[in-house]
């Protein structure tokens, strides 16, 4: 099983997959990130939610590749809105 490393500067909220100038920490360190389990679309979005093996969830945008923990700040609709709205796939 292959594994990459992804770095996350808290500070900044950014990520990214090379390894960051000044970076002290050991990368050898990093756990296995969890495995996807279900997907579902958010109707009229690029947007799915992702559900892993430990009962995570995140937002993957298909068409930007981009990943976010919350997804409030990205849709134009009300956080309480879109959970009627997904579709599973």
């Amino acid at each position: 099983m292959s594994t990459q490393v992804y770095y996350y500067n808290t500070l900044t909220n950014e990520s990214t997959w090379e390894k960051p100038v000044g970076y002290k920490g050991d990368s050898s360190k990093a756990s296995a990130q969890p495995k996807p389990l279900a997907t579902q679309i958010i109707k009229g979005t690029t947007w799915s939610e992702v559900v892993c093996e430990d009962g995570k969830k995140y937002f993957y945008n298909t068409s930007t590749l981009v990943s976010m923990l919350t997804l409030e700040a990205a849709l134009p609709l009300a956080p309480c809105s879109y959970a009627c709205c997904l579709e599973q796939i």
